[in-house]
């Protein structure tokens, strides 16, 4: 599949890493540092929320306070549980620096691919997380380089993210550069926006219901292989 690429796009939350896992053990370790006892429910309320407000994000919605505190912002409304969303963002940020976990097959994938093929992380994510984590992560000798939203100025889907991220990494042909990611919206869109192909990272099998297509699809990363 992946023969006749150079360099390979990487996501990273949910596509590498563990994000689900990783926000659930941040939020209640946050909440625990702020004196607050959280239930599953209100996690569950908390995920959705902070779904809402990444897409917009992704939309370029703009939000006051920014996407970090608009979540904390929202959540504490839903919820009537009355929070600094200043400072529960902040421990939450916190804890979340401190979760690394690649799922089980991206060591393996990774150390792989890195042999034959040029290998950059693109993400969305609070960038004191991402950073953090990249450099601590296990996965970070088979990887080039990381570039955040924040860092880039923009974030996925828009086409500028891609043209600043081919900017720094010597504008190579783009047939010989693919993009991997869970999202649909971010990271297949993104990829088609930009004019490169695609690999849609679907564990769960969920169906497509945009009018546009990656170029391929798996369920397992060990497929990439």
């Amino acid at each position: 599949m992946l023969s006749k690429y150079d360099i390979i796009l990487f996501d990273s939350d949910n596509t590498l890493y563990s994000h689900d896992n990783h926000e659930k053990c941040a939020l209640f370790e946050a909440f625990k540092a702020y004196g607050v006892c959280i239930d599953e429910e209100n996690y569950l309320l908390y995920r959705n929320i902070n779904s809402d407000v990444w897409r917009e994000f992704e939309r370029g919605i703009t939000h006051a306070h920014g996407p970090l505190i608009e979540r904390f912002m929202r959540f504490s409304a839903a919820s009537d549980i009355e929070l600094s969303p200043e400072r529960i963002n902040s421990l939450y940020i916190e804890a979340l620096s401190d979760q690394c976990s690649p799922f089980a097959e991206s060591s393996e994938v990774c150390r792989t691919l890195s042999k034959k093929h040029t290998l950059y992380i693109i993400t969305n994510g609070t960038e004191s997380v991402q950073l953090k984590r990249y450099e601590r992560s296990p996965l970070r000798p088979f990887f080039s380089g990381i570039f955040t939203a924040a860092g880039i100025g923009v974030q996925k889907p828009k086409e500028e993210f891609f043209r600043r991220v081919f900017e720094k990494i010597g504008n190579p042909e783009k047939s010989r550069v693919i993009i991997i990611g869970d999202s649909l919206t971010s990271d297949i869109l993104g990829g088609v926006n930009c004019g490169i192909d695609t690999c849609w990272y679907n564990p769960k099998r969920q169906k497509n219901t945009f009018d546009f297509s990656p170029t391929y699809e798996i369920e397992n990363l060990k497929q990439l292989l």
